[in-house]
Order: structure tokens, then sequence, then C-alpha cells
């Protein structure tokens, strides 16, 4: 499991960097049920293998291609490992990261809680709240999917962007497994009475 975790991590933040916002919640998990060292390098080493993929930009890049989008409107090369960089750390965003004032920020939280309660019809952020008070006995769990919808929500108020309110997918995906266990204990709730 920790290689497939490993691989799985490495290709999501390959694939969008602002998956390292779970991170913090896999942390518990390390510390918790930590795997003998040799474990733990291999997979690491399956986790930066997906990088490797960022070695098709300059490659591309040298093939001259109709649009080349980072170059005409950022003047980066993508031939060069500080062009490869920058891409791969979302540097044409930098300024829209935490760009909100902090005042704007936590009104923004209130907006993207309120979007998730809309998604979820009320009830399923309930459920979900519920799922994650049933699961305390699993405090793995509770920290992964809390914090990485706490750190995903916050992430995304405090981002300058006009469309943040559309980005709530990866706290909506987080918070559904603990809304299926929030469902399910209130049915074995239900049934018990």
């Amino acid at each position: 499991y920790w290689l497939w975790l490993g691989l799985l991590v490495g290709l999501s933040v390959t694939h969008h960097p602002s998956t390292v916002l779970l991170l913090p919640g896999l942390l518990p998990l390390l510390i918790h049920r930590l795997p003998r060292s040799r474990t733990l390098l291999l997979a690491a080493g399956l986790a930066l293998l997906p990088f490797l993929l960022f070695l098709y930009l300059p490659w591309r890049s040298l093939a001259d291609p109709a649009l080349n989008y980072v170059s005409w409107y950022f003047s980066v090369d993508l031939t060069m490992p500080g062009g490869v960089l920058w891409m791969m750390t979302g540097r044409m965003f930098a300024t829209e990261l935490f760009g909100r004032p902090w005042a704007a920020t936590l009104r923004e939280v209130v907006v993207l809680v309120q979007q998730i309660w809309l998604n979820l019809f009320g009830a399923g952020l309930l459920l979900a709240v519920y799922g994650l008070y049933t699961l305390r006995r699993e405090p793995v769990l509770v920290w992964f999917w809390g914090l990485g919808t706490a750190f995903t929500l916050f992430f995304f108020a405090a981002y300058n962007v006009i469309d943040h309110t559309d980005m709530i997918l990866p706290a909506l995906v987080l918070l559904v497994p603990p809304l299926a266990y929030g469902l399910q204990q209130l049915g074995q709730d239900l049934l018990a009475r």
C-alpha cells in the first residue's frame, strides 16, 4: 500500500501542484503506521518517478509548436531547467496565490462553505460532519479528510482568481467518504431505535 500511495501522490502532484494540500493530512498516517525504512525509500522514489513526465516540456518546446503559450505570453524558455521548474511550480499563477487580504479570505471561506452546502444539498454536509464525528476512533482518517478539506478551502479562498468558487471539487470529493460513513451510522442509529 505504501508503494501505491507513493506513486499516486507523485502522479497527483505532477498533474496538479495543489494536491500538496492533501499531504498534511497524510502525515498522521505516516507517523501512525510508519513503514520500514526500505519501504519508505521505495515509496518516496515512486513518488518522484512521475516528475520525469516534465521532461516532455523541453522536448515538445524544441519541436517549435504552432501554439507556444508559455513562450509567447511569459517569455519563459521551457528548454532550460529554470523554465521547466517555473512550469512545475505553477509560477504563472504566483501573483494570485494568497492574493486576497485576510478579511476577504475569511469571507471567501464562508462563500466556499456555502457552495459546499448547496452542492451537498445541506444534509450532505451535515452527514459528512457526522461521519467525521463517528470516525473519531480512526483519527488518521479524520485528520486526512478534515485537514485536506480545510487546507483546500482555505487555499482556494485566498486564491485571487475570479473562478475560485468553481475549484471546490477536491473538497467535495474529500467529503464523500465521511458523508457515506455518516449516512451508514445514521442508518444504524435509526435501526437501533
